[in-house]
């Protein structure tokens, strides 16, 4: 059952994951590119369209952030606290996790908004 819920997750957020070399090039510190926030964008954008044609005017734009919050957290302790370390491969240097983690968080909140614009100014 594990290995189904891995393969799902894998699916849904990091299908063809791969290592990217940043910050002044240093060999020893690999983030990863995460190609597939199309696939959690998109089903995500799905659930708005759901609700719009549907006229669900009980649901505030707000719970929709909410939910976005949900899905990235629970994509990020997946894939950096439950899954294997060896194959993430992200070295301990403290300078580059915090970088990694401030491009994580700016990239979260460009989507949040970005949505959030477009929830209140549909129709």
């Amino acid at each position: 059952m594990s290995f189904f819920i891995k393969k799902v997750f894998d699916w849904i957020f990091i299908t063809e994951y791969e290592y990217t070399f940043i910050k002044r090039r240093n060999p020893a510190f690999m983030a990863i590119k995460f190609i597939s926030f199309i696939y959690t964008n998109f089903i995500l954008l799905g659930i708005h369209i759901l609700f719009y044609f549907l006229e669900i005017k009980s649901v505030e734009p707000y719970w929709f952030i909410l939910t976005y919050i949900f899905v990235y957290i629970i994509m990020y302790i997946y894939y950096f606290t439950f899954n294997n370390k060896e194959n993430i491969k992200i070295h301990s240097n403290k300078k580059d996790i915090v970088f990694l983690n401030f491009i994580f968080i700016l990239s979260v909140f460009l989507n949040f908004y970005a949505y959030y614009y477009l929830i209140e100014n549909i129709g």
